[in-house]
């Protein structure tokens, strides 16, 4: 209930001026709720950071000697190799040795004594050709021709050339024979000097 303070009426609830006297009706005062305090910042302003340092120009090191410049490992290694393996081993160049040019002349000599054994075993048989020397010449021919192969094979290992070639002369100088076998142990030592000089033919 609310009653004016000048006449002492009863006045309306809620009425701002009285009905009897019309004094203004003072206003009831709302309670405001207290401020809250704000929580402090979790950073520090811009303006309390230290300045950036000033960088100067980048520091050149000297070159290490376990480490060669960029260039030199572009020169060392001209293809970059691949992912996880290790680069190309370079293998020195083979050798030259005297076996290639010791085992042509060898077989040469075997096909010339071949030759001149199988050439005259050849003229036999044609001469007794008439009385069953078919055999003969037959034999004499092939003989010829392994003379032939023989020679052959030596220039190739001469020139250091189709190894393969040289080594087919060697084998077939084998049965040259000659004439007490001599044409046989030079195209076998010419065999093996062959053999092992494999990696100085082209």
């Amino acid at each position: 209930m609310q009653f004016c303070t000048s006449c002492g009426k009863e006045v309306v609830e809620g009425a701002k001026f009285c009905q009897s006297c019309g004094t203004p009706m003072p206003v009831p005062m709302i309670p405001q709720p207290a401020p809250h305090a704000q929580p402090p910042p979790m950073y520090a302003p811009p303006s309390q950071y230290p300045p950036p340092a000033q960088y100067g120009p980048p520091v050149q090191y000297p070159p290490s000697a376990q480490y060669p410049p960029p260039a030199q490992q572009a020169a060392a290694y001209p293809y970059p190799p691949a992912y996880g393996t290790a680069p190309p081993q370079a293998y020195p160049p083979a050798q030259r040795t005297a076996a290639p040019i010791a085992a042509g002349i060898l077989l040469i000599l075997a096909g010339i004594i071949a030759l001149i054994n199988w050439g005259i075993v050849l003229a036999l048989g044609g001469l007794l050709a008439a009385v069953g020397g078919e055999l003969l010449i037959l034999i004499g021919a092939v003989g010829v021709i392994f003379g032939l192969f023989a020679i052959i094979g030596g220039a190739m290992a001469v020139r250091r050339k189709s190894w393969g070639l040289a080594l087919v002369g060697s084998i077939l100088g084998l049965f040259t024979i000659g004439f007490v076998g001599e044409a046989t142990v030079l195209s076998l030592i010419a065999l093996i000097l062959i053999a092992i000089s494999r990696r100085e033919f082209t």
